[in-house]
Formats: structure tokens, C-alpha cells, sequence
């Protein structure tokens, strides 16, 4: 399934995706080549989000599982990470417990500007 991970790629070549929307995964993709980037899939119920190195996540919640959900949470509060993650699965999120850059859309030209931003920013 992680057939878009270069072992190589540094952390700010790397863009995380934990999605189902196939639409998405595709722009993602064409973005990432234009932009000189490699794409790490993320697994269902894994713990790659927190041992995967990369300068953005896009990411459904509910593909995290809501066990892992809540530990990454309370992963990115203890270690004071401040990647930036985009979650797509708007419907989830009636409680939310955000942390420092993280953002709820599922628009796609938003998210796609966002990893353009966020390249840009740390290259």
C-alpha cells in the first residue's frame, strides 16, 4: 500500500495521507510531483502519523480509528509538535480537540493550497 514512499525522502519532502477520497488522492499525487515531493499512505488503526517524518498530513480521522486519534492528539500536546495537518472528514468532528496547526476542511483547492503554503514555507 505505501508504494508512493521514498525511503529517502527527507521530512520536508514528505507529505502524509490517510484518505479515502480517491479525487483528492489523485490532485494530491499531481501536486506532490510538481512540487518535487513523495507521498507516505498512511495505514488504517497504524501508528504512522507519529513515526513517519513529513512537513504536512492530510488525513480522515475516521481512518486513524478513534483510539489513535485521541493518542496522536495526545502525542501532539506532550511533544509541542506543530506540523501542519489538514482533516478531510468534516462529520466527525463535533468535539474537536485541536492543537496548533491543524485545520477541518475538505475543500480541495483549499487543501491544495495549504501543501503548496506549507512547501514553500519550510523549503
Amino acid at each position: 500500500m505505501n508504494s508512493y514512499l521514498n525511503a529517502k525522502a527527507p521530512w520536508n519532502k514528505t507529505i502524509f495521507v490517510q484518505i479515502k477520497n480517491l479525487d483528492l488522492l489523485d490532485s494530491i499525487l499531481d501536486l506532490s510531483v510538481k512540487l518535487g515531493c513523495e507521498i507516505y499512505l498512511g495505514e488504517n488503526s497504524s501508528g504512522d502519523i507519529m513515526s513517519i517524518p513529513y512537513f504536512i498530513a492530510i488525513v480522515e480521522q475516521s481512518e486513524l480509528g478513534e483510539k489513535m486519534w485521541k493518542h496522536f492528539l495526545k502525542y501532539r500536546e506532550s511533544s509541542e509538535e506543530a506540523t501542519m495537518i489538514i482533516i478531510t472528514d468534516l462529520e466527525q468532528h463535533k468535539d474537536l480537540s485541536f492543537t496548533q496547526n491543524m485545520m477541518c476542511t475538505n475543500e480541495k483547492e483549499a487543501i491544495l493550497s495549504q501543501i503548496v503554503n506549507e512547501h514553500h514555507r519550510i523549503n
